[in-house]
Formats: structure tokens, sequence, C-alpha cells
């Protein structure tokens, strides 16, 4: 496999002078990058529209990486810098980011999908009986010291029901993160220098996992496979991958610098501990 993506980025900045007192910064930032695809076009998705796997081929990035490119990517920056005396001064600033690559491991990975990667999966059972010595069957017990069945990963034999299928929808939004913060400089005495601030951030439309083709429970008296309890028996596990989650982090931060002369320094930072919110997921997905 030899996957790789395209980017392109520009960024635009200018600082007014509103006042004595008063600095504005003011920028606008676009980022690009295309979903990721392959050199020799070995990827697929799911369409649950068919309940089929569609494989890349040559054309357009949504041909070859079966996902559509984002390009609308625009982050504005937003800075100020206020004097309230010759020793203090009050910064804050805000800014949208956007994260352009997502890797969950081979969660969110096209190119592990078959039949170009075969996964294979096979949940079995002493119930089943004891395979033949010699047997290649997938339906019976096979205990450790028999081996594998020969070809089980083989293209050939490549069977959606016995693999993981990875699912990135085709619009799924790329993530952007909100940063901002509020700080209060003030010089305590010569060349010594307190910052005391906030500092925050929120992410919107993490990537988040879920099985699109979840087991149900066995009833009271039920004892069937995992296979055999899952809605759509053309696929085992459906690896989906959704723009649904968020994170939220504040924090409080502090530091004290002292200069020296010849160019020394002291600098000590403190961060207490912080708010945080882990990703986590919405009701529906994010678009």
């Amino acid at each position: 496999m030899f996957t790789s993506l395209s980017a392109a980025f520009a960024y635009l900045q200018d600082d007014f002078k509103v006042s004595q007192r008063l600095t504005v910064n003011l920028g606008l930032r676009y980022e690009f990058a295309t979903p990721q695809y392959d050199r020799d076009n070995h990827m697929s998705n799911y369409d649950p529209a068919t309940n089929s796997l569609v494989l890349a081929g040559n054309g357009s990035i949504a041909d070859r990486a079966l996902v559509n490119p984002q390009a609308h990517n625009f982050g504005p920056r937003l800075g100020l810098a206020y004097s309230l005396n010759p020793k203090t001064v009050i910064r804050s600033g805000y800014g949208i980011s956007y994260v352009l690559f997502e890797r969950q491991g081979s969660d969110s990975y096209l190119a592990y999908n078959g039949p170009f990667v075969v996964n294979a999966q096979i949940t079995q059972a002493p119930s089943q009986g004891l395979c033949p010595a010699g047997s290649q069957s997938l339906t019976c017990f096979r205990p450790t010291e028999m081996g594998y069945p020969d070809g089980l990963t083989s293209q050939a034999n490549f069977n959606t029901v016995n693999t993981k299928t990875v699912y990135i929808p085709t619009n799924i939004r790329m993530p952007y993160v909100q940063n901002w913060h509020f700080t209060l400089q003030r010089e305590l005495a010569k060349s010594l220098i307190l910052d005391v601030g906030y500092a925050g951030n929120h992410s919107t439309g993490l990537w988040i996992l879920t099985d699109l083709n979840q087991a149900a429970f066995n009833l009271p008296g039920q004892n069937l496979s995992v296979q055999a309890r899952r809605p759509d028996q053309q696929f085992g596990f459906i690896d989906a991958n959704y723009s649904a989650g968020f994170s939220t982090y504040n924090a409080l931060q502090a530091k004290i610098e002292k200069r020296y002369a010849s160019g020394l320094y002291l600098l000590n930072s403190f961060t207490p501990p912080v708010r945080w919110r882990p990703a986590t997921a919405t009701a529906t997905p994010w678009t």
C-alpha cells in the first residue's frame, strides 16, 4: 500500500494600532487537505445504499479516496492587546483550526478493507464439532494445534462475513478546534514579569467509532453465534466512523519570568488541574 494525501494552506494577517493602548490582530487561514488515497487505488469503502463494497478508481479525488474532500476550511484569527497602564497589559485571542488528517489505527483506514487486505475473523465454538484432520472448513471447531486453514487470507477466499469492513461516510466532515485565551501580564519589578491567564479549547466533529452491524443480545434460552445475531448477514463487523464527538478543555495558567544581565533569565510556569471533557458522542452525527 502506498497511501498519501495532498495539502495546501494560505494565511493572511494584519495588525491595527487602534489607539496608543489598543492593538488588534486580524487573520484568516485557509486549510485544505485531500482524503487519503492509494497510488494503485487499492481501497474500498462500504456503501450502505447498496449494502456492498465500492472500489476506488481513477478520476476525481472522491473517486480515488472514496470520501469527498472538504474545501471550505476557513479559520479566522483575532487577537487583542490592551495596555491598562505602563506596567499592566491585557491580551486575548481566538482562532479556529482544522484536523486534516484523521487516523485511528486501521479503524479509519480504507486501504485496510478487502479484497486487497483480508483481515479474517472467525468465531467458533466447541459445540460445532471438532474439524477432521486436513479439513479446511470454517464451520467446525479448530483447536490451536490444527493451525489456520490454507488460504484463509487469500483474496480468492475473501468474504465480507469473516472480515472487518471499515466504513467512512462519503460526506464526513473533518473536525475543527476552537482555541481562546485571556491573559493579564504585569511587571512586578524591573525585569520581573508575571502572567496569569485562562486558556480553553473546544473540539467539534471528532471522529468516533461504532459497529454499524452490531449483534443483538441472545434472548433467554438462545445460544446463537455473533454472526447469526447481526442484522446484516452479508457482512460481519462494520467499523463505522462518524464525526459526532467533541471535547472541552479549560485551564488556569500562570508564569513568572525574571531576566538577568548577559542574556540569562529564569522562567517558571504552572498549570493547575484542569476541567477537561474527553471526546464524547452526540445524539446524531455532526454535519
